[in-house]
């Protein structure tokens, strides 16, 4: 741990890294979503991620545009659900699995100052492997909440591959105003989860367009963002192998019907100063499982730009 957090260090400060003229050319930003934050813990109880970007100079899969950005993103994502009452045994109990993701994705992303398409492959495991359920635990010990997770009849470990896609048009309310409204298409197809997802947001502020915001996590140049925003957004599901198991056994112990039809709201806040990237983020959904209820969580994050 001591050398990787001397790893870290090195990476955020030494000034050479980054481009003379203020362009970028990689980011790092590593996020933390919780529902402790709202006073609960259940359902997508928690979730960690570290992200890379690297902003590509020539055409991949996409042909790079002379006034837009080309970018490719690599991800580690951890995450962890629960029941409300994870104390439980008796699955009859039950209103969500006890079910952990651990995966790793590849995005290539392109944009310019009105659109952003983005395709992903993401690869992942459940069960034991995915460590999320051990991580809970030694947490609620460390923290000593009480209540200790059960993990009873979690979702099985499986290995799962999905492949992702999401489309963004973006519009400049005012020449001379800060305000932007976006609407946001989102797909998945895989042996995770089958969805399609439609949204927009709007946000206000000093933000940057399209193809330079950090919004979008896009890789910019030193001019300072501040602003914020609150979007909405619909998605109907297919299938979820998080709640109702793998489509391709019947080898989960237990499992629920998902929530055909979600719908989602998010509020936030981003700062971005030189080449530090801060973000604070409201989130809220509909149940996801008939059994279940409302939930809300905080996700923060930190990012650098070099």
């Amino acid at each position: 741990m001591r050398y990787l957090l001397y790893f870290v260090f090195c990476l955020f400060s030494i000034p050479i890294l980054s481009a003379q003229d203020g362009e970028y050319r990689n980011q790092i930003l590593v996020g933390h979503d919780n529902d402790f934050f709202t006073r609960s813990d259940r359902y997508y109880s928690f979730g960690t991620w570290f992200n890379y970007s690297r902003a590509l100079e020539s055409d991949f899969i996409f042909r790079k545009e002379d006034d837009g950005v080309l970018q490719l993103n690599f991800s580690l994502f951890q995450a962890g659900y629960s029941p409300d009452e994870l104390d439980e045994r008796n699955t009859d109990v039950f209103d969500y699995p006890f079910s952990g993701w651990l995966s790793v994705s590849s995005e290539i992303l392109k944009a310019n100052r009105k659109n952003l398409w983005g395709l992903q492959l993401e690869a992942g495991v459940t069960g034991n492997a995915s460590l999320a359920g051990k991580l809970q635990i030694w947490y609620h010990d460390l923290l000593d909440f009480g209540d200790e997770p059960t993990w009873e009849a979690q979702i099985p470990g499986e290995f799962m591959l999905n492949l992702k896609g999401r489309y963004i048009a973006d519009f400049r309310l005012s020449e001379k105003g800060g305000a932007f409204f976006s609407l946001e298409s989102n797909a998945s197809l895989g042996t995770k989860d089958i969805f399609v997802q439609q949204g927009l947001t709007f946000s206000f502020g000093r933000r940057r367009t399209l193809h330079q915001s950090s919004l979008y996590n896009i890789i910019g140049n030193d001019q300072t963002e501040f602003f914020g925003y609150v979007g909405a957004s619909y998605r109907y599901v297919a299938h979820n192998s998080l709640i109702e198991g793998s489509f391709l056994n019947d080898n989960a112990p237990f499992t629920l019907d998902a929530e055909t039809h979600l719908l989602f709201f998010k509020a936030g806040v981003t700062l971005n100063i030189k080449r530090s990237i801060f973000k604070v983020e409201y989130r809220a959904n509909s149940k996801e499982t008939p059994l279940a209820r409302n939930h809300s969580f905080i996700s923060l994050a930190f990012g650098r730009n070099f």
